[in-house]
């Protein structure tokens, strides 16, 4: 699997951890040549936007691969300004559609995410609800299927979302390559 790892830059919304904190983690993923995008909280305020952005360029030594919003947020003008800073992807909205520009960036919705099937579901409940995503992606022709999964349920204290994230790429991956959002990019703008 290619999965860009998102890291925030800002407290908020239990996101509880302090800049130094998060920089060797950076180094290590980039160390295994994992895509990093920034987790933004910032989503009104394109000054606050473009600060986060900043400091990521300063803790990665170079430019995100994208980024995603903290919960999802975002305002009227959020696209446009991210796109105006000068991301190349970004993954917020959740919906099952194709990729579309937003200016000079790419938004990339999101096909499903892990606690849109309920962390406390059964195991089958969530690979029944799966498949009926997948379906319905396909059934779309959508070029990409985006899958948002939140580390930390990738724990003992969250068996069932391991063993459904496990079984799912599984799934996938009987069928389909996989490609990074900056692959992605790539390949859209030909």
């Amino acid at each position: 699997a290619t999965p860009t790892f998102f890291v925030g830059m800002a407290n908020g919304l239990r996101l509880s951890y302090s800049r130094g904190a998060i920089k060797p983690y950076i180094d290590y993923i980039l160390s295994q040549k994992v895509p990093v995008g920034l987790h933004g909280m910032a989503f009104e305020d394109p000054e606050k936007m473009k600060e986060e952005y900043e400091v990521f360029l300063q803790l990665a030594g170079g430019l995100p691969a994208g980024i995603r919003n903290h919960y999802l947020r975002q305002a009227k003008s959020t696209q446009n300004d991210m796109s105006d800073i000068g991301y190349r992807f970004d993954s917020t909205n959740y919906e099952l559609n194709a990729p579309y520009r937003v200016n000079e960036m790419w938004e990339f919705p999101i096909s499903l995410m892990d606690v849109s099937l309920g962390i406390d579901s059964s195991l089958k409940d969530k690979q029944e609800q799966s498949i009926q995503v997948y379906k319905n992606a396909a059934k779309k022709e959508l070029p990409y299927f985006v899958l948002n999964f939140h580390d930390n349920y990738f724990s003992n204290a969250y068996p069932f979302m391991r063993k459904w994230y496990k079984w799912f790429l599984h799934y996938l991956a009987e069928n389909h390559s996989f490609i990074s959002f900056e692959e992605a990019v790539k390949e859209l703008d030909g």
